[in-house]
């Protein structure tokens, strides 16, 4: 590894097909070429390094490419908080989605906290089994008529619709201008109200809260009509989308509940120290030292520094790459020794060890293809001994692969 942490690695994929002997299919194994690549030394709190942490904890997949995402984080101003509204917006369903956006527009605010939310979610799965226009018609018709901010509506009783488009049309500029206002905190233009109003008659086969709802209901999930030319019509003139908002707060609320915290920042600092203690469960009888957090001290393993996480400084062996979490199974990645295997009870304690051995198992690739491996003893260098650097001795490499 050089001055700035970085180190050149070959990587190869190595493929193992299931043998199916009803079929008469033996197991193949598939190997690709080896590609150079260069990886570099980040820690654990950098946007960058994290960006797979967060996307695995809020999907449960796997991210094998950012650009999938159509965001990628830069080294320069990306902060955490920026990663985790990133991956919300393509995370979140539709279903939780129109949740969020119809409490915005009936109530004219958002979520007050992720407890909140849950609680209506709650609800909306479980009374209107996640169906937007009967959660809206709920809230129209409900006894609490500051559900909405506006009032409560009766099915026997005018409010927008008579026996022409004139009857009851302030009534409708009325509800248009109201839940318009909700939803984006400034009333629509005289166009737009005059749209909403309009698409309210268009749709009086609904009934009298039947319209009602079928506004509110387009206002939260915000539908286009394809135009032959330019952009998409939406369903009033230039109403801007929110829906990306939405989705970017619920998948918030449910990273906030999922690590137990109300600030996001709070939460993003929780599960980058859970995101940690996977790694410090290696080092189980690690004692930390005074001076800094992050040396530690392990009985098997000698003194370590663990601030560049998955990177650690080892004082015996330098700089380390590893993202193991049992002693009894630890593979690492030296720029000097290459890939290592090793565990707790062998790595000082292996018979006829002296104080400054150490016994592990070396990897590498054959010229040929595939790998093969070795014993090897380490020597590190001991005071009074001479020694300037480690030596390394290999009892004699076999195939692997």
């Amino acid at each position: 590894m050089d001055n700035e942490k970085t180190a050149e690695i070959d990587l190869k994929v190595v493929l193992v097909t299931q043998e199916d002997m009803s079929m008469g299919l033996k197991g193949q194994k598939l190997v690709s070429n080896s590609v150079p690549i260069r990886i570099r030394s980040l820690s654990i709190n950098d946007p960058i390094s994290a960006y797979a942490l967060f996307y695995y904890s809020m999907t449960g997949d796997r991210l094998c490419d950012l650009s999938a995402l159509g965001v990628t984080p830069d080294e320069n101003g990306t902060t955490n908080e920026d990663v985790v509204r990133a991956v919300a917006k393509y995370t979140t369903s539709d279903e939780e989605t129109d949740l969020f956006g119809a409490y915005r527009v009936l109530t004219g605010e958002d979520f007050p906290d992720s407890i909140k939310y849950k609680s209506e979610l709650d609800l909306y799965q479980q009374e209107y089994d996640s169906d937007l226009t009967s959660y809206i018609i709920g809230k129209l018709i409900s006894e609490d008529s500051s559900s909405n901010n506006y009032g409560k509506l009766f099915d026997d009783r005018d409010h927008f619709l008579g026996t022409r488009e004139g009857d009851f049309y302030n009534n409708r500029i009325n509800f248009v201008n109201h839940f318009f206002n909700n939803k984006y905190g400034k009333f629509p233009t005289t166009v737009q109200s005059q749209t909403g109003a309009s698409k309210m008659w268009y749709a009086r086969n609904l009934g009298e809260v039947g319209v009602a709802a079928d506004f509110i209901f387009n206002l939260v999930r915000e539908p286009t009509t394809p135009a032959t030319f330019g952009s998409a019509y939406t369903y009033l003139p230039n109403m801007a989308s929110h829906r990306d908002r939405y989705r970017e707060q619920v998948e918030i609320f449910k990273f906030l509940e999922q690590n137990q915290a109300e600030d996001i920042n709070k939460a993003i600092a929780d599960f980058l120290v859970d995101q940690q203690a996977l790694f410090n469960f290696l080092w189980a009888d690690a004692r930390t030292s005074e001076v800094s957090e992050h040396w530690k001290e392990s009985d098997w393993f000698g003194w370590f520094s663990d601030e560049n996480f998955p990177w650690i400084y080892s004082i015996d062996l330098g700089w380390l790459y590893s993202q193991s979490n049992s002693p009894n199974n630890v593979w690492f990645y030296s720029e000097k020794i290459g890939w290592f295997w090793t565990t707790q009870n062998i790595f000082k304690d292996y018979v006829g060890l002296t104080e400054y051995q150490r016994y592990l198992f070396r990897v590498r690739p054959k010229s040929m293809g595939g790998w093969e491996g070795s014993w090897s003893l380490v020597t590190l260098p001991a005071p009074g001994s001479g020694l300037t650097e480690i030596l390394f001795y290999d009892y004699g490499y076999v195939p692997l692969l």
